[in-house]
């Protein structure tokens, strides 16, 4: 057996044994990202809240100034 037999060995082995331990090892990485979504839609929900208390709060000031300026018009 000469240099190439044994370099068809190792390759063998590496394919057999390395390459799916890369590839687990790989995917798995890769689904260590989920946790930084879960974050990202965490804060939208957030400032989806914030978005809906403000437009409400906003809309409440509206009818306050609404009452306000239909009584100064009425006094004169």
């Amino acid at each position: 057996m000469g240099w190439s037999g044994h370099f068809t060995g190792v390759l063998i082995v590496a394919i057999v044994v390395l390459g799916p331990m890369w590839l687990h090892y790989h995917y798995r990485a890769r689904g260590s990202v989920d946790p930084g979504a879960g974050d990202l839609r965490r804060k939208l929900d957030e400032l989806t809240d914030l978005a809906v208390r403000m437009q409400t709060r906003i809309e409440a000031l509206e009818r306050l100034l609404d009452v306000s300026s239909a009584k100064g018009r009425q006094e004169p």
